[in-house]
């Protein structure tokens, strides 16, 4: 029996983002890379040459596309100013989330209330070793110290999509 693979989206296709779609493509065998979001047209037609031809699906929502069927992981790897909003989105569309760093280009993002901790408990209940979250709870009070004890907590979950 085949192994199972893991639908993965990409977000960003970018100079970052090309590398992690050829190695989605080409390296990773138990992926099946599903999807691929950018809002730029150039990058768009990038994706047109090099992913549509692979059955991968192009879109310019990243909404649209963590709704795409089936779908259980994203890379993000778009502009670092907007990292961390795709991450919520994702963890709230219950998936799997690999993020390139930063995380976040402002702390604020990320200790924001408007993130529930539903999001934050049930998914590191669910995906992340405690590894995990020592690591990022050190990275978040380190360079973060404005943080309160509290919120670096609740934001363990969302930082460890740097690692």
């Amino acid at each position: 029996m085949a192994p199972t693979k893991l639908k993965v989206a990409l977000a960003g296709l970018g100079r970052i983002g090309k590398k992690h779609a050829i190695n989605l493509l080409n390296f990773a065998p138990r992926v099946d890379f599903v999807a691929a979001f950018t809002p730029a047209q150039a990058e768009l037609a990038w994706g047109r040459e090099h992913l549509e031809p692979y059955g991968v699906l192009l879109y310019d929502d990243y909404e649209l596309m963590i709704s795409h069927p089936g779908l259980q992981a994203v890379a993000i790897a778009t502009a670092a100013g907007v990292h961390a909003e795709e991450v919520f989105l994702a963890l709230e569309h219950d998936l799997h989330v690999f993020c390139e760093k930063p995380l976040s280009t402002s702390i604020e993002s990320v200790c924001s209330p408007e993130h529930s901790p539903s999001v934050s408990d049930s998914v590191a209940a669910r995906y992340l070793p405690k590894p995990c979250l020592t690591w990022s709870n050190c990275t978040v009070s380190r360079h973060h110290s404005s943080c309160s004890r509290e919120t670096t907590i609740k934001s363990d979950v969302r930082v460890f999509a740097t690692l």
